[in-house]
Order: C-alpha cells, then structure tokens, then sequence
C-alpha cells in the first residue's frame, strides 16, 4: 500500500497530486509521484500528441524503473522532465 502521506489509508491519485515533496528519498518520491501523475493525466488526454512518453504504460514503466533505483537525484531529475513537460507548452498540442 502507497502511504506516502502518512494517514494510514492508500493513496489515490488525487492525494498524490496534493503531495508536498521534501527531503530524503521519501520526500523525492512525493516529488516524483505529483509530477507523474500529471503527466499520466496529460498523457490520458493529448495522446500521441503529449511529448514526455510514448504512452501511459511507457510512462509507468519508466516511473518504476527509476524508483527502484532508490536514488533521489534520479527521481528528482525525472519529476523534473515531466515538470518541464507538465507546466509550459513546449510543443504544437491540439
């Protein structure tokens, strides 16, 4: 079960857009998870047309890759790429 907000229940992707990141490797995964999800959410509707991943799947997959490498600088630089993919458009999107 995913607690990373510490209320003793499993997180929804709702609260997971509401986690506040901080520090050590729990703080990171908070980070990467808020970014992840939005860029679930972005690529659910743009599709193809959404740059960070070729898909969802592709995304979750790469989402676990790096959290099994147990390394904040790793999480934090993707949480950052799909940041830069989330918050500003940087291609042509429908």
């Amino acid at each position: 079960i995913l607690d990373l907000n510490k209320n003793d229940t499993k997180d929804s992707l709702m609260q997971g857009l509401a986690y506040q990141g901080g520090s050590g490797i729990t703080g990171a995964a908070q980070i990467l998870f808020r970014a992840a999800i939005a860029a679930l959410l972005n690529e659910a509707y743009y599709g193809a047309d959404y740059p960070a991943e070729v898909s969802p799947s592709a995304l979750i997959t790469n989402v676990n890759t790096v959290l099994a490498t147990n390394n904040r600088a790793q999480y934090l630089a993707l949480a950052s790429y799909y940041d830069f993919w989330n918050n500003a458009v940087h291609a042509s999107l429908p």
